[in-house]
């Protein structure tokens, strides 16, 4: 790449992030009133509707607001300290007058206001309605609502800030309470409050500083909430998912993959008919290298070639005839790249030039087996049980995955750290798969480290779910 694509490439990128930095900094405006409207309904949904005034110092695009859409609540609770998870939904967001995109980021909702090709000055109001649907919490102790009704993580102080709360039936307002400050520390008087039927309204009684909030925290009775979203039918699919999977694959082993017993018998000749590189594809079903190296004794005690080993331990393979014109196309590849037009070779030669030649001849052999109906040594029936138990492997995994994150109401994080679980369970999978296939051909110490490995991988995606969901 030429240099001057590279700065091109870099004042594109400079000039991008000057954009998006110059939508609104701290000191770019002002918080003249954060006017927030909440209407609760039974099903513990509710319907947001802010007015947000500001003045700006200086032109800029627009703002920012963030609303969190997943995390950890803290309250107390009968003189004991609570912690909640929670996720709810943001659906229907509508900013007017404006032109505003919305995009989710670090666990919250992004609603950027403005245009990057317009600068807006002196006061503006932001009217922004929007709607959240809480998830059962499976609290059967007390429902209850808690919102930051204005956000901490505003950037600016807030001069005002007016709230009025429309519950959808009674309430007893002395569960009630607004608590102002930053995360962590509660100012009480920070606000006046009353309430009046079904609706509460409050003011703040001083400005509230960078990061400082209010929150919104009511214990209701149990029932309080009716039709809420649920998540039930997750942990059903889930569970469902977890003991089909093996049950599953128990299945089609039963019906496609069993073999019949075979009585073990010491033979020292392979059936006729059969050369030892076949001989071993169809042992374990795998072209190794050993088995196409095997192709050279096989010639030797044929006639077809001699070997020689000189004082330095170095061989030499001498050509005494062709092969027949009968044998396999892997065979003759084979050969005729061994000599390639000459009559002896040291193994040392071969070292530069026939890994093409040896890679060639493992694809035909495999060929020969897969591609021919008559030579094949599984049934399609077998082939395409394999193919599904292997996916109703990963079938816990994903469930866990996917639907486990959400119901522990994971972060995004979890999104990105599925992708290595998923990964670290085909390769477990496979090893145990590859260890079954090949218990005739391996040596005892590779099945073992195999099996080491594969416990190893299956391991450490478990402990990577457990971690994050």
């Amino acid at each position: 790449m030429k240099w001057g694509r590279i700065i091109a490439i870099i004042f594109c990128v400079m000039v991008l992030f000057g954009l998006n930095l110059s939508f609104a900094s701290a000191e770019s405006y002002v918080t003249k009133n954060f006017d927030v409207q909440l209407d609760l309904y039974e099903n513990n949904s509710f319907v947001v509707k802010e007015v947000i005034k500001v003045e700006f110092t200086e032109a800029r695009h627009g703002i920012y607001r963030y609303i969190p859409y997943t995390g950890t609540t803290t309250r107390q609770v009968d003189g004991k300290t609570v912690l909640e998870k929670y996720r709810l939904k943001i659906p229907d967001v509508h900013v007017e007058g404006y032109q505003y995109d919305t995009m989710k980021e670090n666990g919250n909702l992004a609603i950027q206001i403005g245009s990057e090709d317009l600068y807006v000055e002196g006061p503006q109001e932001y009217r922004i309605t929007y709607r959240c649907t809480f998830y059962d919490d499976e609290n059967e102790a007390f429902d209850s609502l808690y919102w930051n009704i204005i956000p901490q993580e505003w950037t600016t102080p807030i001069e005002a800030a007016a709230m009025t709360v429309h519950m959808p039936k009674q309430f007893d307002p002395n569960m009630a309470e607004f608590i102002a400050g930053a995360y962590g520390y509660a100012d009480m008087e920070a606000v006046d409050w009353f309430a009046e039927g079904t609706t509460m309204t409050a003011n703040t009684t001083r400005i509230l500083n960078t990061g400082e909030g209010v929150t919104l925290n009511i214990i209701l009775p149990e029932g309080y909430f009716t039709g809420e979203k649920t998540t039930a039918w997750m942990q059903w699919l889930m569970m469902l998912l977890i003991i089909a999977a093996p049950v599953l694959s128990f299945v089609l082993w039963f019906l496609f993959g069993r073999d019949p017993r075979v009585v073990r018998t010491v033979e020292f000749y392979a059936p006729e008919g059969v050369n030892p590189a076949e001989l071993g594809y169809i042992i374990d079903g795998a072209v190794d290298s050993k088995d196409i190296v095997s192709l050279i004794i096989y010639w030797a005690n044929g006639g077809y070639l001699t070997i020689r080993e000189d004082e330095e331990k170095q061989f030499t393979l001498i050509k005494k005839k062709d092969l027949p014109a009968s044998v396999k196309t892997y065979e003759y590849t084979m050969f005729q790249g061994l000599f390639d037009n000459r009559e002896q070779v040291a193994l040392e030669e071969l070292k530069e030039d026939f890994y093409g030649t040896f890679e060639a001849t493992k694809g035909q052999l495999r060929a020969n087996f897969t591609m021919k109906k008559e030579n094949r040594i599984f049934t399609q029936s077998s082939i395409g049980a394999r193919a599904l138990g292997a996916l109703l492997m990963l079938l816990p995994v994903l469930s866990l995955a996917i639907f486990g994150a959400f119901l522990n109401k994971s972060d995004e994080l979890w999104t990105i750290v599925a992708i290595p679980v998923i990964l670290l369970a085909v390769i477990g999978f496979s090893v145990f798969i590859t260890v079954y296939d090949r218990k005739d051909s391996l040596s005892k110490a590779k099945l073992s480290g195999l099996r080491f490995l594969g416990i190893v991988t299956l391991a450490v995606s478990a402990a990577l779910i457990m971690i994050f969901s």
